[in-house]
């Protein structure tokens, strides 16, 4: 059934993952981050018989089959597709009169700037499943504002480096002499996980690579792709925080240092160590952050022992993990008279 309504078309691989216009080479069709403001990622369902044609809201152009195994492109005719289900289930997306060849995110590993095409079909791998959303199903994105303390300490938290500001992330002592921007984080919710740009920098975090010993580097916020999505895993007070792009990294202040030494300390990403204290982290609004001097001066630790599991934890969701840190949040508002 045709909508007419404008759609994004989503990649089973990783939602947030559209199929798009290429802007800087109109025609060329390409994953992009979604972005529901943006046209170029927009399609309309224009009826037909035997299926549907699939216009480009900001070029006017109609998808078009470029031959067998082949990327697909725009034209002024464009031709007939088929999905074999529902709009909002993940299917495939077929030629009409070349059933044999399905939408597909060629290379079987989508990222931003992935060429469309079309493929035989493979069995279902997520790169050749596809779900057609309207944009205000999926647009705007949740958005929060967020800092993270590491399981190590109350004070010590997630931050840019105060001798390089652009650079690695670090952790620091969140009562030294960085200013309070360098703790917070502009954090998003995405279908796949979160983003995080640091108020400071104005940058985005991603992993630098997929393996022990990885940075936390910035780039521009707009920048976005799979090595800059986040995930959580364990329930309680305290997670573990996962690069998207490598589940079995997390999170870790390298070397777990003790005693704490003073000034910024190196982080990054490592595999799962049964839950020490500098592989969890607990997701706070900075609003919340006054507790943390009672806390460093009264001597009360993190009750940290027994809130992650030893195993590697099972994942757990954004919007749970963040409605936890709003409900704080409003407790310590509550607890210190404001309403």
């Amino acid at each position: 059934m045709s909508v007419t309504s404008n759609l994004v078309i989503q990649v089973g691989t990783l939602p947030d993952l559209v199929v798009s216009n290429d802007p800087a080479n109109p025609g060329r069709v390409i994953m992009r981050w979604l972005d529901g403001t943006d046209a170029n990622q927009q399609w309309v369902e224009e009826p037909a018989l035997n299926g549907f044609y699939l216009r480009n809201v900001a070029t006017g152009t109609y998808l078009a089959f470029g031959g067998d195994d082949q990327p697909v492109g725009l034209s002024s005719h464009g031709d007939v597709w088929q999905k074999t289900g529902p709009n909002q289930d993940f299917t495939a997306i077929r030629l009409a009169l070349r059933t044999s060849q399905n939408l597909n995110a060629l290379g079987g590993h989508p990222v931003v700037g992935t060429v469309v095409g079309t493929w035989s079909w493979g069995g279902g791998a997520g790169n050749e499943i596809w779900q057609v959303q309207t944009v205000s199903a999926v647009w705007p994105r949740p958005t929060q504002t967020f800092s993270f303390i590491s399981g190590m300490a109350p004070y010590l938290q997630l931050s840019v480096d105060p001798k390089n500001t652009a650079g690695a992330l670090v952790v620091d002592d969140n009562y030294a002499t960085q200013a309070p921007a360098a703790f917070v984080f502009t954090a998003t919710q995405w279908i796949g996980g979160f983003s995080i740009v640091n108020k400071a920098s104005g940058l985005l975090a991603y992993v630098s690579g997929d393996g022990n010993g990885s940075s936390l580097l910035q780039r521009a916020a707009n920048q976005l792709n799979v090595d800059s999505l986040w995930t959580y895993g364990g329930g309680g007070a305290f997670q573990a925080i996962r690069p998207w792009i490598d589940s079995g990294q997390n999170w870790n202040v390298f070397g777990n240092p003790h005693p704490i030494p003073k000034g910024p300390l190196a982080m990054g990403t490592w595999s799962w160590g049964h839950g020490q204290a500098n592989e969890i982290w607990q997701t706070v609004v900075p609003a919340t952050q006054a507790r943390a001097a009672s806390i460093l001066w009264t001597g009360e630790a993190i009750q940290a022992d027994g809130e992650v599991e030893r195993d590697r934890p099972a994942a757990a969701a954004v919007a749970e993990v963040w409605a936890q840190a709003q409900e704080k949040a409003g407790v310590a508002a509550r607890a210190n008279g404001h309403h």
